[in-house]
């Protein structure tokens, strides 16, 4: 009863092929959209009690991303929950993966600096928004250390700001940061003592954890990638 809408997992089909498993529970649907939709929206269905007591619709300003802007508003209104079943199939054009990406990319912006401003009562800079897009897509420019010094500023100011705010429950949002860290930075030590540096001092990595030997073997690969880049 609790629940106020539900999904369920696609199964793509035609130019892109496989399947969509979204997180299963409220608390990792809501942190994960602070980053992009978690939701089906082709086989989502809501409470029409949910809809008729806050006048829920579509924002018609967003040509693009108008479920993710509805879901992003509806998490502070219910709880999510997505079924671990394919009840849908959907057929990826080619040309459906690149056809206005710049309005999409746009509107994710959009509905993120909502989440953001909000939930965690930050004003992202125009880097910053760049920063937490590329934290689920290729970034840019690479996997570089300028990137990885990005990333992880960007995440120390999010974890901040939830300790402030306490919107997103813990400890999966701090689980998901880890997650997107250890992403960030896997496999980065040929980018050298910088990258180690920066590694060594963050909240999310596993370096904290590290035996003596472990951490002799992670210098070592860092300084060795000082040498081959000389």
């Amino acid at each position: 009863p609790e629940i106020g809408i539900c999904g369920t997992n696609i199964e793509y089909f035609g130019f892109v092929k496989g399947a969509w498993c979204p997180p299963l529970n409220h608390k990792n649907i809501i942190c994960r959209l602070l980053f992009i939709d978690s939701m089906t929206n082709s086989s989502s269905i809501i409470r029409q009690s949910l809809v008729k007591k806050h006048k829920l619709k579509y924002n018609i300003f967003f040509l693009t991303n108008q479920d993710y802007e509805l879901w992003a508003r509806m998490s502070s209104l219910t709880k999510f929950a997505n079924l671990d079943s394919v009840l849908i199939r959907v057929r990826k054009h080619e040309n459906s993966i690149t056809e206005n990406q710049q309005r999409v990319l746009q509107n994710l912006n959009k509905v993120r600096t909502y989440q953001l401003h909000t939930y965690l009562h930050l004003s992202p800079t125009e880097e910053e928004l760049k920063t937490h897009h590329e934290l689920v897509k290729t970034p840019e420019e690479g996997f570089t250390l300028s990137y990885v010094r990005r990333v992880s500023a960007w995440l120390d100011k999010l974890a901040a700001a939830n300790q402030q705010t306490g919107h997103y429950p813990e400890p999966e949002f701090t689980d998901l940061l880890t997650q997107l860290w250890d992403k960030s930075t896997a496999g980065l030590h040929h980018l050298g003592l910088g990258f180690g540096k920066v590694f060594r001092q963050s909240a999310f990595s596993e370096y904290q954890h590290y035996s003596l030997w472990q951490k002799i073997k992670f210098w070592m690969k860092c300084a060795l990638g000082v040498i081959r880049r000389k």
